[in-house]
C-alpha cells in the first residue's frame, strides 16, 4: 500500500505538471520563505560576529536537505525545465566552478553551498508548484 506525497498531478506548464503540494508543503514553503526573508536561523542560533555557530549551519543544511528530498520526488520535472533554460544552470553552477580560482578556496565552497541549497527552494517552487500558489504562500510569508 502507497501512500500519496502530494495530491495527482495539475496543470502542465511548460510541460512540466505540477502537482498540488498538501498542507505540510505548504507550511514549509511559507517557513522557508519567511526564514531566509528574515535571516530566522541568526536569530535563534547567534554566533560571534564574524561566525557562524554550528545550531545555524545545521538548520540550512537541514534545509537544504529537505528542499532537495522535495524536488526528487520528481526530479524529472526539475531537469526538464533546467534543461530548457541552461543559462539558469550554469549560473548556479558558477559558485561551485569559481572554488577553482578563488583566493580562498575553503570560504568559497562554503557560499557555493549555501547559494546552492537555497537556490533548491527556487527550483523547487518554479517546478512543482502552480506559480499562482507559490506566490500566494511567499506573500503570507511576507505578511
Amino acid at each position: 500500500m502507497s501512500f500519496p506525497i502530494a495530491e495527482p498531478m495539475g496543470r502542465t506548464r511548460y510541460g512540466v505538471a505540477t502537482a498540488t503540494p498538501l498542507i505540510w508543503e505548504r507550511l514549509f514553503i511559507v517557513a522557508a520563505v519567511t526564514v531566509y526573508a528574515t535571516d530566522g536561523f541568526r536569530l535563534i542560533f547567534p554566533g560571534e560576529a564574524d561566525s557562524v555557530s554550528l545550531g545555524y549551519r545545521f538548520a540550512h543544511f537541514a534545509f537544504y536537505g529537505a528542499f532537495l528530498a522535495l524536488i526528487l520526488r520528481r526530479p524529472g520535472d526539475a531537469i526538464a525545465s533546467l534543461a530548457r533554460a541552461p543559462e539558469l544552470a550554469l549560473l548556479l553552477a558558477l559558485p561551485l566552478i569559481s572554488v577553482a580560482w578563488s583566493i580562498n578556496p575553503q570560504e568559497t565552497a562554503q557560499r557555493a553551498i549555501a547559494v546552492m541549497g537555497s537556490s533548491l527552494l527556487g527550483i523547487y517552487l518554479a517546478t512543482q508548484v502552480e506559480r499562482a500558489l507559490a506566490l500566494r504562500l511567499i506573500a503570507i510569508a511576507f505578511t
